[in-house]
């Protein structure tokens, strides 16, 4: 909120860490033997909640959704083959969160899904895919964006951007 912060993740460290805009100094978030649960590797879209007091990311080797308590480092299972049902996570490489911290959208890009997931069970339902909704595919998709009413999602593709109706599940093109 006050914008002197930015968290980002490095993969061939496996770590996530936290930029002091105003000084430049990084300190170790979760990772290198900082916080206790599930080993990061190759974390990938990084999303802070509203109360800023955790992270969550995709971990891609596994297809799990997990979430950093940012004063402990602490690292927990939301979501996988194991936790909740449904689809699977695979490889997520576009990751967005409400601000109610209640679901999480990731792309699927092998399958051609955008899945949403229940943060209180774990449960992922597709909401688009070749057979749900109209429009482009969203393969080759590389990032989720959730609009401000969050009845949308953006997502970059190799061919443009897509806006995706998130009730409906309907893709369009707004920028090619």
């Amino acid at each position: 909120s006050t914008g002197s912060t930015i968290y980002y993740s490095d993969s061939g460290n496996d770590t996530i860490y936290a930029l002091d805009i105003n000084t430049g100094n990084r300190s170790i978030v979760s990772g290198q033997g900082l916080g206790s649960g599930i080993a990061i590797d190759l974390p990938f879209g990084l999303s802070l909640n509203a109360s800023e007091d955790s992270l969550y990311y995709v971990e891609q080797p596994s297809a799990t959704l997990v979430r950093v308590d940012i004063s402990s480092g602490n690292r927990t299972i939301v979501s996988n083959s194991s936790t909740g049902s449904g689809p699977s996570i695979d490889y997520g490489t576009g990751f967005a969160l409400n601000s109610a911290e209640t679901k999480a959208y990731s792309i699927n890009p092998y399958d051609r899904l955008i899945i949403e997931i229940d943060i209180a069970t774990g449960d992922r339902t597709i909401i688009a895919s070749e057979s749900i909704g109209t429009g482009p595919t969203v393969a080759g998709s590389k990032d989720l964006i959730l609009s401000d009413d969050e009845t949308s999602l953006y997502s970059i593709l190799e061919t443009g951007i897509i806006e995706l109706d998130i009730a409906t599940g309907n893709r369009t093109f707004i920028s090619r």
